[in-house]
């Protein structure tokens, strides 16, 4: 009796452990891109759209995808005449930083961010109708609002084979999303306020 006593009592502190380690909502603070669900960034328009608020992406879920936990990622249109009621993207961060984003519509898995990278750093990755995307980190400083936020990573995408495609993504200690720019069109959209963590941060 005592035996089988012990025994159910191992096998249920096996299962408690075991539900222990898979933490449904995981919080990931790498301080380039704080993921934790309720997290949420709000970007205006720059260039020639105007200024007002665009886009609010928040962190919506945490789930299991092909067999690999993503964060859920949902940005919901903030302005009149987007096209788009909202866009998903699942991202996941690897244990070299590497960050890789999902959408189904592609079903490619994108590594669009290297946040442990050094200045100049470059690296490519398979895109869509069997393109190459050409991805390079520039360490920068950038003026936001009225602030000036140093050690920002800037992304510059470029894929040789297309026109007009060229856009950079930054991302900034802390804050995570800071900054998505075409450079080809000179219009984008930048950070006014963020929830990070339950802190708010406005520009």
């Amino acid at each position: 009796m005592i035996m089988r006593n012990v025994l159910l009592f191992s096998i249920f502190l096996f299962f408690v452990a075991c539900h222990c380690d898979d933490d449904p909502n995981p919080e990931v603070t790498n301080s380039y891109l704080p993921l934790a669900i309720g997290n949420y960034w709000e970007f205006a328009s720059i260039g020639p759209l105007g200024e007002g608020l665009i886009e609010h992406r928040e962190v919506a879920d945490f789930v299991t995808l092909n067999g690999r936990q993503y964060y859920l990622l949902v940005s919901t249109p903030l302005s009149n005449w987007a096209q788009n009621p909202k866009d998903s993207a699942y991202y996941r961060i690897d244990e070299n930083g590497f960050v890789f984003v999902y959408r189904k519509w592609t079903r490619i898995e994108e590594n669009r961010y290297r946040l442990n990278g050094k200045d100049g750093e470059e690296w490519s990755y398979d895109y869509v109708d069997n393109s190459i995307a050409d991805m390079m980190l520039r360490k920068i400083s950038r003026r936001v609002g009225k602030l000036d936020i140093a050690e920002c990573n800037d992304y510059s995408f470029d894929v040789k084979q297309w026109a007009d495609e060229e856009y950079t993504y930054t991302l900034a200690p802390g804050i995570g999303f800071l900054r998505e720019f075409s450079d080809a069109w000179g219009a984008g959209m930048e950070l006014k306020t963020a929830r990070i963590n339950g802190e708010l941060i406005e520009f």
